[in-house]
């Protein structure tokens, strides 16, 4: 009886933003873009998703060289978001060859520019 009047409530958990960004990047500049994308497309010319696309994927590379450099090389990793978010350097790497295939394939699509090209591109990047 005394372990269900037990109080397991933990608190809000510590959020480590830094450690976040190379996700909060690939994803939150697309939800962004495609706000603003559907409200201004009539005054923007046609090539902005793509090279909001490449601009994404280079922020992103940036910002997991960033936390790359920030790891320690004699621990296996940082965790944030109360253990649910791990980030070490294999999930780094990861991060940043996902990002240079968007990069390389919003450059590709450059000439055959269109909205539809724009968000496969980032759902197929977020899937990864």
């Amino acid at each position: 009886m005394m372990f269900l009047m037990q109080n397991t409530w933990a608190g809000i958990p510590e959020v480590d933003w830094a450690a976040l960004s190379p996700l909060l990047v690939m994803a939150g500049v697309p939800i962004i873009f495609l706000t603003f994308w559907s409200l201004l497309s009539h005054v923007a010319p046609q090539r902005t998703p793509s090279i909001v696309a490449a601009l994404t994927g280079i922020g992103t590379i940036v910002a997991a060289a960033i936390q790359w450099g920030m790891l320690d090389d004699r621990t296996v990793g940082t965790t944030t978001l109360a253990a649910a978010y791990r980030l070490d350097g294999f999930a780094l790497l990861l991060t940043m060859l996902i990002a240079a295939s968007v990069t390389l394939t919003a450059i590709f699509f450059l000439m055959v520019d269109q909205i539809l090209n724009f968000m496969i591109e980032m759902i197929v990047a977020l899937g990864g």
